[in-house]
C-alpha cells in the first residue's frame, strides 16, 4: 500500500470497464478484466443442482455468525460449497503475470488506491464509487480500508434503499452499533469489519465522500439453489451477537466426550501417539509448554504432526503457534501464546486411525504436550490439517518477484498465514500484494493491495495488537524506521478460501529499498483432502535458523 495520494482515473481501460446495463462490468471471481460473466457463472454452477432427495442447508445471519467461532467446520468440505472472492483497489495495470521485474510496473505495479468499478448517483444525489457489484447467492465476510472516511452503502437484491448505510469510519473502527468489537475495529491503523452480510440475488457496495484503499471479501455460493436469507440490520439479536463475541474472545472446548492426554517430550522420548476411535477422531486443541522459550530454542525445536502415517506439519515450534521467533504473546481464536509460555493451537485436526505429535528439541529443551481430542466421524468430506514452513533469505529486494506461500493440488481450504520478517533496511518492506489463484482461475480470485493490508493493518504501523483473527506480536518500526524483526499472523475463519482442484498463493517481495536484504519466513495453514498434495518442497535442516537480526 503506497503512501502517496496522487489521483488517477477512476477506472482504467485495462480493467474491463465496459457496459453491461451500466457503466462497468459486473465483478467476476478470478478474472476482473472479463465483461461477460455467463461463462464464470456456468463454471460455478456446474453440477450445482442438488441430487434428487438432497436439500442444501439454508444460509442466514445465524448460520454465518455460528461459523465465526466454530473452527470444526474448516476441517470438512462445506455443506454449502462456495468460492471466496475479493475486490480491491489493486493497481489495474497488473494484468499479465511476470516471473520478475526490475521496475515496479506491470505485474508489480503499486498504484493500489482509487481504482473502482465506476460511479453513479447515490441516495443523497452525490456521486458514489461502486466497489462491488455481483450476483448471488453469497455473503460479504470482510471489509477493510486504510482511510475509512465518507459513507459506505450496501445494497442487496436490487433494492433502491441500502440494507446498510453507515459512516465508514464508525463502521470499520467498531463504533457503529451493533457491529461493535471484535466484529470491527482499528488494528495498526487499518480499519476492519469481519461480519457476514448474506444476500440472495445480488449485492452492490458503494462509497460516497471517500476514496482510496479498500478490500471487500465475499462468498459466492456454488449452487444457485442455495437458500439464503438476506441481511436485515433490524433483525440482529443483541444477545446472539454478545454470545458470538464471548466465543471469539474466550475460546472454550466444544464437545460431549473430550479426552485429554499429556506427555513430556524430550530428546530421548520425542513423540506421543493418539489412537482414533473406530469411526475416527479429531484433535480440538494442541497445547505445548516448552521448558525454554528463547528465540533460538523455539526456532531450533522442530514440531512434526503425522496423521494416519503421513506427515502434514514440519515447522519451528514457536512459529507454528504464531509465536516466533521466540515467545511473543498473542491471542487469536485458532492460535495463542501466553506470556508464561503456553502455546495453543485450536485448528481442528481430524484423523481416521492415529495421530503422532513429535518434537525434536533444541539442546536442553523439554516440552509438556497436552492433546484434547474426541471421537468424530472421518468420512469423505473430512480434510487433513497441514502447515507448511518456508524460510527465505537473507535475500535481496530486487528484482521484484512473487514468493510462493502455498501450491497445492486437490481439494481443501486455505485458513491462515504467519509471517516472520527480518528487515536489514530502515525502509519499508511490506508493499507486496497477495495473489491467490483458485481452481481454474485465469486471474487471481484475490488480489490485494499490500502485505500489511492483508494482515489488517495500514501505513506501516508498528502497533502491537491482538484480534480473534489476526495479531502483530512484534514490530521493529514503521516507514523510515523499519529495520529489525516483525511477526504477524492472519487466520481465515469466516473467510476461508476453499478449492476443489488447486490453489496457489503468492506474495510479492516489494521493498522500498533497491539494495536491501530481507528474511521472509512463513507458515501457511491449510486443509487438504486425503488424496491432495502439497507441491512446495519440505523444509530442510538449514531452514530452522534465526535471522541474523534476531541473534
Amino acid at each position: 500500500m503506497e503512501l502517496s495520494r496522487t489521483l488517477v482515473l477512476l477506472c482504467l481501460p485495462l480493467a474491463g470497464c465496459a457496459a453491461k446495463g451500466r457503466d462497468w462490468a459486473y465483478n467476476t471471481c478470478g478474472d476482473p478484466h472479463a465483461v461477460d460473466i455467463s461463462s464464470l457463472d456456468g463454471g460455478l454452477d456446474a453440477g450445482s443442482n442438488p441430487s434428487p432427495g438432497v436439500s442444501l442447508p439454508s444460509v442466514d445471519i445465524h448460520s454465518l455468525l455460528d461459523e465465526m467461532a466454530a473452527l470444526a467446520g474448516l476441517a470438512r468440505r462445506a455443506p454449502n460449497p462456495f468460492r471466496t472472492c475479493m475486490v480491491s483497489s489493486y493497481d489495474r495495470h497488473s494484468i499479465v503475470p511476470q516471473a520478475s521485474s526490475d521496475t515496479p510496473t506491470g505485474w508489480y505495479a503499486n498504484h493500489d488506491w482509487e481504482n473502482y468499478l465506476g460511479t453513479e448517483k447515490g441516495p443523497s444525489g452525490r456521486a458514489e464509487f461502486v466497489l462491488l457489484d455481483a450476483d448471488g447467492p453469497g455473503s460479504i465476510v470482510r471489509i477493510w480500508s486504510a482511510n475509512p472516511v465518507g459513507t459506505l452503502r450496501i445494497y442487496l437484491d436490487h433494492a433502491a434503499k441500502p440494507a446498510l448505510d453507515a459512516p465508514l469510519s464508525a463502521l470499520l473502527t467498531g463504533q457503529f452499533a451493533p457491529l461493535l468489537p471484535p466484529f470491527a475495529g482499528m488494528t495498526a491503523k487499518g480499519g476492519n469489519l469481519e461480519f457476514p452480510f448474506p444476500f440472495r440475488q445480488h449485492v452492490k457496495v458503494a462509497w460516497e465522500g471517500g476514496g482510496g484503499f479498500y478490500q471487500i471479501t465475499y462468498r459466492k455460493y456454488v449452487s444457485r439453489a442455495t437458500d439464503v436469507t438476506s441481511f436485515d440490520l433490524s433483525s440482529l439479536d443483541p444477545e446472539e451477537l454478545d454470545s458470538v463475541r464471548v466465543r471469539l474472545q474466550q475460546p472454550a472446548l466444544q464437545g460431549n466426550s473430550i479426552v485429554s492426554e499429556r506427555a513430556v517430550l524430550t530428546v530421548a522420548s520425542p513423540k506421543m501417539t493418539i489412537a482414533a476411535s473406530p469411526a475416527g477422531e479429531e484433535i480440538l486443541e494442541l497445547q505445548v509448554r516448552p521448558s525454554r522459550s528463547d528465540a533460538a530454542s523455539l526456532r531450533g525445536s522442530v514440531l512434526s504432526l503425522r496423521f494416519d502415517g503421513k506427515e502434514t506439519v514440519r515447522a519451528p515450534l514457536g512459529d507454528f503457534f504464531g509465536a516466533g521467533p521466540g515467545l511473543l504473546p498473542h491471542a487469536t481464536l485458532p492460535l495463542e501464546a501466553t506470556a508464561d509460555g503456553l502455546l495453543s493451537a485450536r485448528f481442528v485436526m481430524a484423523f481416521a486411525k492415529s495421530a503422532v505429535v513429535r518434537i525434536d528439541p533444541a539442546p536442553g529443551l523439554a516440552a509438556t504436550v497436552t492433546v484434547f481430542h474426541q471421537a468424530a466421524a472421518f468420512d469423505p468430506s473430512t480434510y487433513y490439517f497441514h502447515a507448511h514452513w518456508s524460510a527465505r533469505g537473507p535475500t535481496p529486494s530486487r528484482p521484484y518477484r512473487d514468493l510462493p506461500l502455498a501450491d497445492v493440488a486437490g481439494a481443501g481450504a486455505y485458513v491462515g498465514t504467519f509471517l516472520a520478517v527480518g528487515n536489514y533496511s530502515t525502509d519499508w518492506w511490506g508493499e507486496g500484494d497477495e495473489k491467490i489463484w483458485v481452481d481454474d482461475d485465469a486471474f487471481p480470485s484475490l488480489f490485494g493491495t499490500g502485505t500489511e493490508d492483508y494482515f489488517g493493518q495500514a501505513y506501516c504501523s508498528p502497533e502491537i495488537y491482538n484480534h480473534p483473527y489476526r495479531a502483530q506480536s512484534r514490530a521493529a518500526g514503521g516507514f523510515g524506521a523499519a529495520r529489525g524483526l516483525f511477526s504477524i499472523l492472519r487466520t481465515h475463519v469466516l473467510d476461508p478460501i476453499p478449492f476443489t482442484t488447486n490453489l496457489k498463493f503468492n506474495l510479492e517481495l516489494w521493498h522500498w529499498d533497491d539494495s536491501a536484504l530481507v528474511t521472509l519466513d512463513t507458515v501457511s495453514y491449510f486443509y487438504l483432502a486425503p488424496d491432495a498434495t502439497d507441491n512446495l518442497p519440505p523444509p530442510t535442516a538449514a531452514d530452522f535458523r534465526l535471522s541474523p537480526l534476531g541473534r
